[in-house]
This record gives structure tokens, sequence and C-alpha cells, in this order.
């Protein structure tokens, strides 16, 4: 096998002559030294210099580029004239143009031509670039070609390494390669990620704080942060150093070190950054969970939120509930329905955020509606709402709040990696407490990596094409959305406890009410094999943690009103209540029964006379507009009402010579066959 060469050795075989033509492209026309000795200190200093590389890689034509592309992601940045034209790269490149831009570039200095002197391949043309400068081609390049997926996620990265760049990191992490040829891409990934994963890939970086500070970088940031921002609120622990800290950490396979702009995508990043792919972040949180032991309070909103929504369904039905031209409610009637809400105050949300989400969700799913006196009516939806089943509920909610619009175009991203987080949390499942930010930082570094994918790029374009200041969220700014919604959405809704140190969140757990709201299925859970009530004979009614009570308490609140929100929960049967629950369709039978299958103890009699008595008193009555039709004589009605298109329309017969229709007649043969009977209509 052929050795790479080193820069100081190509520049080494070279005559004067050939040194002062690359000088005279290098060195910008600047004096070109005569001796060989100061060409080749002069070229080495020139050919070392990023800045002036990455000048001279732009003033390339594409065919030279692509040359260097296929060198770079060769081993040992060496590849005959065959392998260059059969590259696995997907650059198509013809003999003649491939034989033109080797000498353009060996002209220039970037390449070494020379013949293979192999039995096999004996006479070809190779080509070769020293070593130094191909590292820093193979960055520079890399970089300019680098889209969201290279930079954010594994697969992107590894798909645009050079076969020596693999290489040499798979030899640095011990991987013990099988049979014969390259590990394809696939094995490279299971071998980083499951076999070694973030903690041991961590732990290969031998610089301490380093080390420390990636570890920091995952949990606080996500794994992406800018050098601003580092500099700014990390105070810089460790100094700023990208080729540095690009050598370790692409070289533990962990990330890399980006200067992408994600501008086009309405996105800031605020320059040069450091990248842990996506793939690490995530692993770092599965293998790495929070200590419950360390917890100061647990919080829960259970399902308040769902029994404050039907109270609000219930007030509009029974009291003229004023609404601004604004869309909004009275301070009157906002204070009255807060008065009655059970949802208590906490340090992540109080009743008026509550209730202002409850509006936006009962005017959201159309629950109500806005009459043209400006009062309140509930609409059929609203009113079947309380017959639902709790999962159809939360379930309508949750797909509301997906889908929850945001001012000034700011909900652009936030739509989508709301669907990722969900996803997540589906994922997630019932499997304990997860660090608080784990989901907004896997959900965000999952959207920013599959912005191509999605083609963001043009539908941020077409949507903002004539905004003068279209809105751009910073990457912080992606995952922070995600963590206020949350703690202002799916807590309040009752998907999630949070777990509380110094008034901070710091973990969450999906509640047995998120499980079935987001249709994950999960063992019952059957508590002591207690039932959970006891009906007492003041008609009071206490529910007990036993199992799970979500269904019970959901049933409860149909005919019952909340008096204290404890481990154990209060409530009392009143009659308004019995006789709305059998209102809306659920039957005394249908209360008993529940009580009675869902009690430790037998139903007091006095309660279960009163709730019969309540529910058994109820007559309904039906009201519906009709047209009046009346004629002279009983014996005219009876031939008028023969007729089938009349027949059709009535909706009562309400006197001999009256009858109640659905709508007019006005149907032209249907009022000839009425003259045709000498009967005429008039008003």
């Amino acid at each position: 096998m052929n050795a790479m060469i080193t820069l100081a050795d190509y520049l080494e075989s070279k005559r004067v002559s050939e040194l002062q033509e690359f000088h005279s492209f290098w060195g910008n026309g600047a004096g070109t030294p005569s001796r060989k000795a100061d060409l080749k200190s002069s070229l080495f200093k020139l050919m070392h210099d990023e800045e002036t590389l990455g000048k001279k890689l732009r003033v390339l034509s594409s065919t030279p580029t692509h040359l260097l592309l296929i060198l770079i992601r060769s081993d040992d940045y060496r590849a005959d004239i065959q392998s260059v034209f059969y590259n696995d790269h997907g650059i198509q490149l013809e003999y003649y143009e491939v034989e033109a831009a080797a000498r353009a570039l060996s002209r220039r200095g970037f390449i070494e031509i020379s013949r293979d002197k192999s039995w096999i391949n004996y006479g070809k043309e190779v080509y070769a670039i020293p070593r130094e400068l191909g590292d820093m081609v193979s960055l520079l390049l890399s970089e300019e070609r680098r889209g969201p997926r290279e930079v954010f996620s594994l697969p992107g990265h590894l798909g645009g390494l050079s076969a020596q760049k693999l290489k040499g990191m798979l030899k640095r992490l011990g991987y013990e390669k099988n049979g014969n040829g390259a590990p394809g891409q696939e094995q490279v990934e299971s071998f980083l990620i499951k076999e070694k994963g973030t903690l041991e890939l961590l732990d290969s970086i031998s610089q301490t704080r380093l080390r420390n500070m990636i570890t920091r970088l995952i949990e606080d940031y996500g794994g992406v942060i800018s050098r601003v921002r580092y500099e700014k609120e990390l105070d810089a622990p460790v100094k700023w150093e990208r080729k540095r800290w690009q050598k370790f950490v692409e070289g533990a396979g962990l990330g890399t070190m980006s200067n992408i702009s994600l501008e086009p995508y309405g996105i800031r990043l605020e320059g040069e950054s450091v990248v842990v792919f996506k793939d690490f972040v995530e692993d770092y949180f599965t293998r790495a969970l929070p200590d419950p032991e360390s917890f100061d309070i647990v919080l829960s909103a259970q399902i308040d939120l769902l029994t404050d929504l039907a109270y609000l369904l219930r007030y509009a039905a029974r009291n003229p509930v004023r609404v601004t031209q604004a869309r909004a409610l009275f301070k009157a009637a906002h204070t009255k329905v807060r008065e009655g809400m059970v949802f208590k105050d906490t340090i992540l949300a109080d009743r008026d955020e509550v209730l202002h989400l409850i509006w936006d969700l009962v005017t959201g799913l159309k629950l109500v509606e806005v009459g043209e006196d400006r009062i309140l009516k509930i609409t059929p939806e609203g009113e079947a709402w309380e017959g639902l089943d709790l999962a159809e509920q939360v379930q309508r909610i949750f797909d509301q709040l997906l889908e929850e619009r945001v001012p000034e175009g700011r909900d652009f991203h936030l739509r989508k990696t709301r669907r990722l987080l969900a996803q997540r949390l589906r994922r997630v499942g019932g499997n304990g407490w997860r660090f608080f930010l784990e989901l907004p930082f896997v959900a965000r570094n999952e959207y920013l990596s599959s912005l191509e994918d999605d083609g963001i790029r043009e539908r941020y374009k077409n949507r903002f094409q004539y905004t003068y200041d279209p809105p751009k969220v910073s990457v912080p700014g992606l995952a922070l959305e995600l963590r206020e919604w949350i703690l202002k959405r799916l807590f309040i809704l009752g998907l999630v406890d949070v777990a509380m140190v110094n008034d901070e969140p710091v973990a969450l757990k999906l509640t047995e009410l998120g499980l079935k709201g987001l249709g994950v299925e999960v063992e019952e859970n059957e508590g002591n094999g207690l039932a959970p009530l006891v009906v007492n004979p003041d008609f009071e009614v206490l529910v007990f943690p036993e199992g799970d009570v979500l269904e019970i308490v959901h049933t409860l609140d149909r005919f019952a009103v909340r008096t204290k929100s404890e481990a154990v929960s209060h409530y009392r049967i009143l009659k308004d209540g019995v006789e709305r629950a059998v209102v809306k369709g659920m039957g005394v039978d249908d209360i008993l029964s529940f009580l009675a299958e869902q009690s430790r103890t037998p139903i007091p009699q006095n309660v279960e006379y009163s709730i019969r008595d309540w529910g058994e008193k109820i007559r309904f009555g039906a009201q519906q507009e009709v047209v009046l039709l009346t004629v002279d004589s009983e014996d005219v009605l009876d031939r008028i009402l023969a007729i089938d298109r009349i027949r059709d329309v009535m909706v009562a017969r309400i006197s001999p010579t009256a009858a109640a229709l659905s709508e007019p007649i006005e149907n032209w043969r249907t009022l000839e066959e009425l003259r045709s009977l000498g009967v005429y209509l008039r008003d």
C-alpha cells in the first residue's frame, strides 16, 4: 500500500519552476522567491492557511472541485483514474474531464500525478492529495456542501466522511472489523450508538474539561450551542478552539463543528457552533434518568381542566353569558366562572391562564357559538360533550392543541415540532420519569436534521415572501417554545406530571390520563382490589386513589360536584346535578348502578331514594318551528292531507281543521293539486 504523501515531501519533490507556478496561484501575485528553500517555506505557510485555501477552492470550476471531492473521500486521499470514473459518490465525469481536471489541479499544487506500478493496474494514472492539504480540503468542501442533515445527524455526517477519516475514527475507537472490505454505514452507526453509546464515547475524549463541557452542553443546551452563546452564557469554561474541538468531537464520533446558516429556513444559529449529533443527545437522555429522591415536589393537574371545561358549558347553558366584540368573556362572567373552577393555582399555572385556555378550546372545538346578541350559546357538539368517553375528550383537546395557532407566524416551526414531541411522548409511554428538557431537545434536534427532507426552505419562502420582516426563531428558541407548550398545555390538560426542584421543572412523566389520551396501551392498575368510592348518608362521596380512577371520576363529574381536591377527593351529590345527568342521557338506573359497583359500602337508602325521586320527576318537552295550515272544514283537511307531498312534510294534525307542517307549501305541482280541490292558500 502506498503511504500518504506529506505536504513537505510533495513540495520537496517539485522543481523550482513548478514551485514558482504554484506560488503565482497561491501568493495572489506577491513577489515570487527565486530560491527553492524560500519557495517551499512560503508555499507551506500559504497552503496551511485555511482562509487562503478557502479562497482558492472557490475559484476552481466544477470539474476540478468534483475531482477533489472524490479524492478526499478515497483511502489515503488517493485514487486511480478508473476509480475516479467509477466512483461511488454519484459524481459523473468523463475520462477526458478527469485528465484535464487533474492536470489543472496539478499545476496549482493541489494534487500529485503518478503512475500505478502494481502488476494489475500498471501504468494507470494515480492522483493523490498531500495529507495536510487533504485534511483541510476535506473540512472546507464538506462544510460547504453540508446541509442540516449532515450537521445535526450521525447518518448524515457519516455519509459525507472521507474513507480516510472514517477509517481513522474507527481505529481510534477500537472498531473490530468483521469480514473483508470497509464496514457499511449501518454497521458503523450500530457500533457507535448501540455498542459504544454516548457515555462511553464521552469517556474517549481525553481532555477532562472539554469532556465535562460537552456533557453540560448536552444536558443544558440539547447538544447545540453557538460560540456567541457559549462565551456569554457558559462563561467559556474551556477556550473556544474550533480545530481542536473538531478533532475531539469528530474523532469520538459524537458531533461536529459548523458554520451552517439556517436563515433560509427561518432559523438563527448565530455563526460558528459546536453540535452533538441528535442520535447521541437522545441516547444520553435514554441512559441518564432523573432521581425521584431529589425532587422537592411533584405537581399534577389530574383531570381538573376537563371538569372546569364542563362547568363552563353548564354555566353558559343556564345563564346568559355575554361576550365582548373581541370574542372574550365579559369580566363579570369571567369572574363567576373562575370562582366555580376546581383547578388549583400552582407555580406553573393559575386559574386565569386555565380559563383562557378553556375558552380557546370551547370556541376552537365549536362547543359554543356567539349569537347576534353576543350571548353565548351551546352548540349540538357542546350538548354532546359530556357524554363522550374520557379518552375521546382528551384526544380531541390534544389534537386541537397540536394545531393551535400562534400570532405573527411564530407557529411556522412550532406546529411540526409539537408533533415530533408527541411522537416522542408516545415512545416514552409509561416508562417513568424523564428529564424535563429531554423531549424539547430531542424533538428540536430531529426537526433540525429533517429541514431539507420536509421542504421547510420552500414552505418558509412561499409563506413569507411578501413579508417585510419575516419571523425567525433561534435554535434555543425552538426548544424553549416546546418547553412552554409542555407547561402551559400538556401539564394543564393533565397529560404530564412535573417534578420541581428550587421552583424549576426538572422532570416529567406521562400520567394515566396522558397514556389514555395519546393512545398508549398500558396494563390495568388494579390498586389494592378495593372499590374506590364511599357514599355517605349526607350525599358526600369520597374517592380514594385506588388503581385507575380516572374514568370513575369522569363519570362522577357528570352528576356530582367536587368540593375538595386532595389525595382523597370529595364530591357531593345534588339535585340539579342528577337532573343535569338525566337530561344529558344518563338514566337514574345508570347512576345508581355506577355507585353500587364502585362503592365499598352499600348506598344509603336516603341517597338512593332521593336520586330516584329527583330523576324520575323529570319530564321532557320539545319545541320546533312549524308552518300552521288551517282550512274551513275537517273534510277539506282530510283531502289535503291525502296528497303525498303534503303528507311528507306534515308534523302533526293539531285539530280537525289545522295541521303543522315542517315547511311551507310552495311547489307549483302541489299548489295545482290544491286548486283542483278548490283550495287556495293565502297569507
